[in-house]
């Protein structure tokens, strides 16, 4: 027996982008925030050490365009 499959939607269900949306320095510093907050979490409860933490700010720091000697840090 055979199955037919295919689309049978009259349109897409969500709208596709047309341009993706630059970052802005804002969304940037709130995903880092957000991160760092996680990482934070880690060390409370032992699970990173406090240079490993410091570390992974320095890495998320540069993946997300902040300077590492950013007052937002």
């Amino acid at each position: 027996m055979v199955m037919l499959t295919g689309n049978t939607a009259a349109e897409n269900a969500l709208p596709i982008p047309a341009d993706p949306q630059p970052d802005s320095f804002q969304s940037r510093l709130t995903r880092y925030k957000t991160s760092t907050a996680v990482f934070r979490g880690m060390v409370t409860n032992g699970i990173l050490s406090e240079s490993d933490y410091e570390k992974s700010c320095d890495i998320l720091a540069n993946k997300y365009g902040l300077s590492l000697c950013s007052i937002f840090r």
